[in-house]
């Protein structure tokens, strides 16, 4: 588990893996001295290309796909910045 998440699997990936909660994943890597990142969007250029895609129309599913965390995640970011989020309406 340790050596995948430090290859860049996330922890929604491998709790689907081990059938188990993505707390619990964290929990065990944090306990093995494994520093989790709840975000793993840090970089700047990152940020911008994510908003980039949501104003071209990509779904908040589709970058967070790409990007390997959770929608929830690129929601987050998103309102953090600002931007404003379309409904399911919205989308063509």
């Amino acid at each position: 588990m340790i050596a995948a998440y430090q290859s860049g699997i996330n922890t929604n990936e491998l709790a689907r893996q081990y059938g188990c909660d993505r707390k619990t994943i964290c929990n065990q890597l944090k306990k093995r001295g494994v520093e989790v990142s709840i975000n793993k969007i840090k970089s700047e250029e990152a940020v911008r290309r994510i908003i980039i895609l949501y104003e071209e129309n990509h779904t908040i599913e589709e970058i967070a796909k790409q990007f390997g965390v959770s929608a929830a995640t690129i929601n987050k970011l998103l309102h953090k910045h600002g931007v404003s989020i379309r409904s399911r309406w919205d989308y063509k």
